[in-house]
């Protein structure tokens, strides 16, 4: 059998190689070459199959899928075609065993979705802000009538926190449920991200909290627990001896730590196109981590025996690896600064070893590790923005670096037109990619996020962080309150900007959702973008990119929303500003979130029985929309008559519709007990129909984050 494959896999090639030039593929100048940068976009393609499964794929199944696709490639090494296409096997087996793997050993017991009492002891994790309040996080050490199989990692109550701080033992009583589902089909999966948190309850405390006594820790968990510690110690001092109109930032800036700051400040930042400075990221540890090295070469530089002796960049670069790490314990070691700090040490690196420190080389390094640690945070936002933006950059600065002239203007003016030019060229290049991201998983853009950035990342760059950095070098002396004031001196300068920026006409826009097939569809023209050679592969890249374009603009929207408890919002045929409900003091977040999904943030609302579109009396309504009836009814006398006249019935009273009636009705009945097993539904009202689309889909309930809403 081996031998007549043997015979065959040549014809095969030479059979391929003789078709026209124009319609091979060029992945490099050998035939079936697969570069890195390939190799870990069908590793990241292999966890996007993880997450889009409807069902758990088994992990010995992917695990043997991997090993005989590396044995293959092995046996073909020396044909480059079949080599090439188990390489490519054996890299989405990876991406999918690996994700199987993680959600194995992530996994940690979820609460009943049924809301009950529960006496909780653990410790104080970190506290959060809900609203106008806030929340803890709190890693669970016992919970009364549960077993440690029973018992969760993690709970996020809202609470009283005066008198506790992170770190402490406490004990009190709430009532806890699962995490959420999604509020909207296709929204924020909270269930999922909860999950890779080890979150298994939220609700809300019952009791005041009370100091309590926990047994001696695991290493793992004292070493998080001195850490947390130590950071919210950090931001109860930036808190006191900061200005009050700039401490809540300067404590997000210094330790992650975002619970103070005023939401009025989050929103102006966020419509200026500069929500980015308020996560840690690659620019806050590349600042940070950079300007420790660059000091540290200068004064290396300084002693004369040393720099000629050896290159100081590279014990500058230690130190910067060694001031990194410190960054990345204090500012709470999130995904994103996770990732930060990976690029950071790549890129310290390769100036230890004399290798070219940004390179699509380094960034397809640093993602894979990222994935390896990670792999859930590719369906993040920042993941996307993040190295979306990365790549952009290493790809147009290469270009440009080929096109512009050898000799450069050196003096005072043509090394300041030359900054300009960049920072306009960064801040357009990485400001347009993420802006996509961002208007795919928010709705929203800053259409004037370039001028933001232009005017405001100047301030931040060479004034705010570099009084962040000299703060933390002032507090062993108790000395920070100067850097402090000047820090904040900055961040109200560019809070000026922003909020300057946001007042501007048509400073932010909004976009309907599009599905996660048309984000799929930009990445594949992006990545193609970047990574083909040649003319062709950039035409290619770029009509993909347009095609995912069309097909956004051609998404349909939502008509109706129907929550889990049957609240019918509808958007009215006249004026799509108007939304109309029935009950209006109902669902409010979630039907914030579907006007968000359809576009319209901004939006009046009315009640059905003041609408032109329904009519409704004591014992329900009736609306028309798009030339179908739509009945909202919770008596039951009136649903006999309702199923002779409606399209679409949905049933409010609190029993169940009798089974005559359902089996003689003319149209659909949706009640409580129906949206129990589909989870909210969005309507497309349409002449083909009416298209439902739920929440509980296969691929959250058939999955481990969804098995608390199984059954």
């Amino acid at each position: 059998m081996m031998e007549k494959i043997n015979r065959a896999i040549p014809r095969f090639e030479a059979s391929f190689l003789s078709l026209p030039e124009r319609l091979r593929p060029k992945l490099s100048s050998q035939p079936f070459e697969l570069s890195f940068e390939w190799a870990i976009c069908l590793f990241g393609a292999g966890i996007i199959l993880y997450f889009a499964l409807p069902f758990e794929p088994a992990l010995s199944l992917a695990s043997s899928f991997m090993v005989g696709s590396a044995m293959i490639a092995l046996y073909f090494r020396n044909h480059r075609l079949i080599f090439t296409i188990a390489l490519i096997g054996f890299m989405v087996a990876l991406g999918l065993a690996r994700s199987s793997w993680h959600t194995q050993y992530v996994n940690s017991p979820t609460l009943p979705i049924e809301e009950q009492y529960y006496e909780v002891e653990g410790w104080v994790a970190s506290v959060e802000k809900s609203g106008t309040r806030e929340r803890w996080r709190v890693r669970v050490t016992d919970i009364d009538d549960l077993t440690q199989v029973q018992t969760p990692k993690f709970v996020r109550v809202r609470i009283d926190t005066t008198g506790f701080h992170v770190g402490d033992a406490v004990r009190f009583s709430a009532r806890l449920k699962a995490p959420p589902a999604p509020v909207v089909p296709g929204g924020y999966n909270s269930a999922r991200a909860a999950y890779y948190n080890q979150i298994g309850g939220y609700g809300f405390a019952v009791s005041k909290a009370e100091p309590a006594r926990i047994g001696a820790l695991h290493w793992t968990d004292e070493f998080k627990k001195r850490i947390a510690e130590f950071r919210f110690s950090i931001a109860s001092n930036i808190m006191e001896k900061a200005p009050k109109s700039t401490a809540g930032l300067q404590a997000a800036l210094l330790t992650g730590i975002r619970t103070y700051i005023p939401e009025d400040q989050t929103v102006a930042l966020r419509g200026a196109g500069l929500a980015h400075i308020l996560a840690i990221s690659g620019l806050h540890m590349g600042l940070v981590a950079g300007s420790a090295f660059y000091v540290m070469t200068l004064l290396l530089a300084m002693i004369i025996p040393l720099s000629r002796s050896i290159d100081v960049r590279k014990p500058a670069a230690s130190i910067g690896i060694c001031v990194a790490c410190a960054y990345l314990l204090l500012s709470g070691a999130s995904v994103a600064t996770q990732r930060a700090f990976i690029m950071t040490v790549i890129v310290f690196l390769a100036v230890i070893l004399d290798r070219r420190a940004f390179s699509l080389r380094s960034v397809a390094i640093a993602a894979l590790i990222t994935l390896l640690w990670h792999p859930e945070a590719l369906l993040s936002p920042g993941f996307q923005m993040s190295f979306s933006a990365v790549t952009a950059l290493v790809v147009t600065y290469r270009e440009w670096d080929k096109r512009r002239t050898v000799f450069r203007d050196r003096s005072a003016l043509g090394r300041f037109w030359f900054g300009l030019k960049s920072l306009t060229v960064t801040s357009l290049v990485a400001g347009t990619v993420t802006s996509i991201f961002a208007a795919f998983h928010f709705n929203r853009v800053a259409n004037l996020g370039l001028l933001g950035n232009m005017l405001a990342m100047p301030i931040f760059s060479f004034w705010v962080m570099p009084a962040a950095l000299l703060s933390y070098l002032a507090m062993p002396l108790g000395l920070e309150a100067i850097p402090l004031k000047l820090m904040s001196l900055g961040l109200e300068l560019t809070l000026w900007v922003s909020e300057w920026v946001v007042s501007l006409p048509l400073a932010i826009g909004y976009l309907a959702q599009a599905s996660n097939l048309v984000l799929l569809i930009f990445v594949i023209g992006f990545l193609a973008l970047c990574f083909l050679p040649y003319r062709q592969g950039k035409i290619f890249g770029a009509s993909v990119i347009g095609l995912s374009f069309i097909l956004w603009g051609l998404s349909p929207v939502p008509d109706i929303r129907i929550s889990t408890q049957a609240d019918l919002s509808a958007w009215d045929n006249t004026d799509h500003r108007v939304l109309m409900s029935r009950n209006t003091r109902r669902d409010k977040f979630g039907r914030q979130v579907f006007a968000e999904q359809s576009g319209r943030p901004a939006f009046d609302l009315l009640p059905l029985s003041k609408s032109n579109m329904g009519k409704c009396d004591g014992g329900g309504c009736l609306v028309k929309l798009k030339g179908y009836h739509i009945s909202i009814v919770d008596r039951p006398s009136l649903l006999a008559e309702d199923c002779k006249i409606a399209d679409l019935i949905v049933w409010q009273g609190e029993r169940e519709p009798g089974r005559v009636v359902q089996r003689y009705c003319q149209a659909q009945i949706i009640d409580q007990r129906s949206l129990a097993k589909t989870g909210a539904l969005n309507l497309y009202l349409s002449k083909k129909g009416i298209r439902m689309d739920p929440v509980f889909k296969a691929e959250f309930v058939n999955r481990p984050w969804g098995r608390a809403y199984r059954d």
